[in-house]
């Protein structure tokens, strides 16, 4: 016996609901904040409208929204617990984005030095990927030549306002992406807000992201009859990679969602909105390009023009807005190094970034360090694994995408198969990059792992396994377990890494019609 038959408990439903209005009331706070309301009134207006959507919910929603055995009550109640605590690491943290000088609602105030164990740095707290966002964005709008000049950054030899806005507070991070993701923050920035407002727009955005997609994919699979993927979500929210990509508002998991939502749009025939949310997450960041890709073999036609066209236009916006510069430095300047992992040098030569590395690319160095060996010069031996692996991406792809044509998206369980296919692929995609550090990476395994929940009945046991196993994976490298850069940590990540790829890959070779 398991979840989604038989009575519902008295108050499931509404508790279902008030935990998805706790999670959204602070994130509507910092929104608030941002456009000039006190806390207080922001806190009153947020719990005020939370409230009222839930409810409007609640006497729309079916009777099963919540329905599991009653012999399922300490589950129901474990569940309780865990999206308490989700509940308040999404508040907490909300503190510190409103307030950069509260660190003690901070993620991890404190990370150990890989190179020295004895030895710890304020890493999370002073990490916030947005301030290369900002800085670039401000350098494309002033036409300067190469806008990926190292010499802009960190150890800026001609500092921007942003560097002066930002002071002490958060270290310059290096820009790396193509010129069109900069249309966005520049649009930001034309608001007037200055970065720490930016970072708490972006920190909203992004909780409201995932809130809009794992809600629409679980109600475009199964509508709003219960399943299990209805508790995962807010689980996902204890994980402490989520939490951290958060808190240093990195655009992975960004772009990753965005991808995601725009499959879910092309199903639904709305192929404007999924052309351009898959044309900017694939200017952005590449690796949901290979989506692209599916959708070509599949002969979706329609979404892969939309897509095309929105790129187009994403292209001569970002020329219109800042020239042919951007442009000519990262097809001259960025595109090559970003192909050899130059860019991404620190991740060959420091072992912190070399650990926190789940790429391909990183498994050569790693097994270097675990004393492997190897056929070859690491780097070199590295750089062989990408461009093996290539092709057998898109290998992987096509005989995918052959497999979805046969599926029957008319059943829950067909849709069920084509949201794990999507998510598969990014997760393969994203190993491809150089550099994948995987606190950010992470988000993508663990949607692929709460798809892993069937539909309808699941055992208390493996609900239990699965929601622990969600929050185990995403641990933070390196463990706080044994002497740092030990055998045991470098292992850990290597077998994460094989552990990723092996799960993406059985999941796109999973023939339809065999279970759920």
């Amino acid at each position: 016996m398991g979840l989604g038959t038989g009575k519902s408990l008295p108050y499931t439903r509404v508790l279902v609901l008030l935990v998805g209005a706790a999670i959204a009331a602070p994130c509507l706070t910092v929104l608030l904040t941002v456009l000039g309301a006190p806390v207080v009134a922001a806190q009153v207006v947020s719990a005020f409208l939370v409230l009222a959507g839930a409810w409007l919910v609640h006497v729309r929603a079916p009777e099963d929204l919540a329905r599991l055995e009653k012999h399922a009550v300490w589950l129901f109640v474990l569940w309780l617990l865990l999206s308490a605590a989700a509940v308040y690491r999404v508040s907490s943290l909300a503190i510190f984005i409103t307030d950069v000088s509260r660190t003690e609602h901070a993620f991890q105030r404190q990370a150990r030095i890989v190179d020295d164990p004895e030895l710890t740095k304020p890493f999370y707290v002073r990490h916030n990927c947005s301030t290369c966002y900002l800085v670039a964005a401000h350098l494309a709008g002033s036409g300067v030549e190469n806008l990926y000049d190292r010499k802009y950054y960190r150890d800026a030899e001609e500092p921007t306002p942003v560097h002066d806005e930002i002071g002490e507070t958060f270290n310059i991070d290096q820009y790396q992406y193509p010129p069109p993701f900069l249309l966005g923050p520049y649009l930001l920035m034309g608001t007037g807000l200055g970065f720490f407002e930016i970072r708490a727009l972006w920190f909203a955005f992004s909780v409201a992201l995932f809130v809009l997609t794992s809600g629409a994919i679980t109600v475009w699979i199964a509508g709003w009859r219960f399943t299990p993927l209805w508790l995962v979500w807010p689980v996902m929210l204890v994980a402490p990679s989520v939490i951290a990509t958060l808190q240093m508002g990195n655009t992975h998991a960004f772009m990753m969602l965005i991808a995601v939502l725009a499959m879910l749009c092309f199903e639904k025939r709305w192929h404007a909105a999924g052309g351009a949310l898959l044309a900017y997450a694939t200017l952005s960041k590449f690796f949901p390009g290979l989506l692209v890709v599916y959708l070509l073999v599949r002969r979706r036609w329609a979404s892969v023009a939309w897509t095309a066209a929105a790129g187009i236009v994403l292209c001569l916006a970002t020329l219109v807005a800042f020239g042919p510069q951007p442009w000519e430095a990262f097809l001259s300047h960025q595109l090559p190094v970003l192909a050899s992992g130059e860019a991404f040098g620190f991740a060959f030569e420091r072992p912190g970034p070399m650990l926190a590395n789940s790429s391909i690319m990183g498994l050569a160095i790693k097994l270097d360090r675990l004393g492997v060996p190897l056929p070859g010069e690491p780097r070199a031996v590295a750089q062989a694994l990408v461009w093996v692996y290539t092709p057998m991406l898109f290998v992987i792809v096509f005989f995918t995408a052959r497999r979805d044509e046969t599926i029957d998206v008319g059943r829950a369980e067909g849709r069920l198969i084509l949201a794990r296919a999507w998510v598969a692929l990014v997760v393969l995609a994203q190993l491809r990059s150089p550099f994948l550090p995987m606190t950010y990476g992470n988000g993508a395994i663990l949607l692929l792992l709460a798809l892993l929940l069937p539909l309808d009945r699941v055992r208390p046991a493996l609900l239990g396994l699965i929601a622990s196993g969600v929050v185990a994976y995403s641990l933070v490298l390196p463990l706080p377990l044994g002497p740092v850069s030990s055998a045991f940590d470098y292992g850990f990540s290597v077998v994460a890494t094989l552990v990723a790829a092996g799960l993406a890959i059985a999941v796109t070779s999973k023939r339809p019609g065999v279970g759920a």
